[in-house]
């Protein structure tokens, strides 16, 4: 998810979210929550609910890559991965069993590939969350099952 932020906004205002292709507003309060996918212009107007005067904020959110395609789900030996778009660098995947803090299997991705495959044969059976990680940041998680 990516989360937009209006930082101390008067207590007299309301706060509405527009993005680039709508003129109607796409949420209200301080906070828009979206989809890692999310890119474009996006914009924050703040309204004085005593004089009606307004005024605005914009943001570029610039694409970044999240996992579109995981299979086979479950999965018993490879599984494939696929991204959005291709991968920056500093990009990896994290494999964690939903049932273990302890384990992780960590998988660096190469500069631009956007389709991979991850050896899951040593993985014991399980359910699994594999996040998307870029210089550190989450981009988004699955679940996958491995047999």
């Amino acid at each position: 998810q990516r989360v937009l932020s209006v930082v101390n906004p008067e207590e007299d205002e309301s706060v509405e979210w527009f993005n680039p292709d709508s003129e109607f507003a796409i949420g209200s309060g301080e906070s828009l929550v979206l989809p890692a996918s999310a890119s474009g212009d996006y914009r924050a107007v703040l309204t004085n609910r005593n004089n009606g005067q307004t005024r605005s904020s914009s943001v570029n959110l610039i694409p970044v890559p999240t996992i579109c395609n995981a299979y086979p789900n479950p999965v018993s030996s490879v599984l494939n991965v696929s991204l959005s778009m291709p991968a920056p660098e500093n990009t990896c995947i994290v494999c964690q069993p939903v049932l273990s803090n302890n384990v992780q299997y960590i998988y660096n991705i190469p500069v631009n590939s956007e389709e991979w495959m991850i050896d899951a044969s040593s993985w014991p059976a399980g359910t699994y969350i594999a996040t998307l990680y870029i210089n550190g940041e989450k981009t988004n998680s699955i679940q996958l099952l491995k047999h």
